[in-house]
């Protein structure tokens, strides 16, 4: 197995395995980094309470805690064809060709 750094894509580390498989993790100085970067927190307001907009901004300035509006339209997740209650799946199992589990 080859670890390799999800930020920067250094190598972290590699072990002897039967076959390749590659993993991400994150390398010390990526972590120190991430540390040490202030965490700011977002108001993300829904289009339904798109009215009380002004007023959060006004209210959450001083705190210098920002506010956005939702831009999303629909449900990332909703069936593309309209038939939102039929089962999509027809089979147990998805996988063309399952490998057997080996405990």
């Amino acid at each position: 197995m080859i670890t390799i750094c999800a930020w920067c894509q250094r190598l972290i580390g590699a072990e002897a395995t039967d076959r390749l498989q590659i993993s991400h993790g994150m390398c010390g100085s990526c972590q120190a980094a991430e540390a040490h970067q202030p965490r700011t927190p977002v108001l993300v307001v829904p289009q339904r309470h798109a009215n009380l907009l002004g007023a959060l901004e006004r209210l959450l300035s001083g705190a210098g805690i920002p506010v956005v509006l939702d831009r999303r339209i629909a449900q990332r997740r909703q069936a593309a064809n309209g038939m939102e209650g039929e089962e999509r799946r027809q089979r147990r199992d998805r996988r063309v060709n399952p490998s057997p589990t080996v405990c």
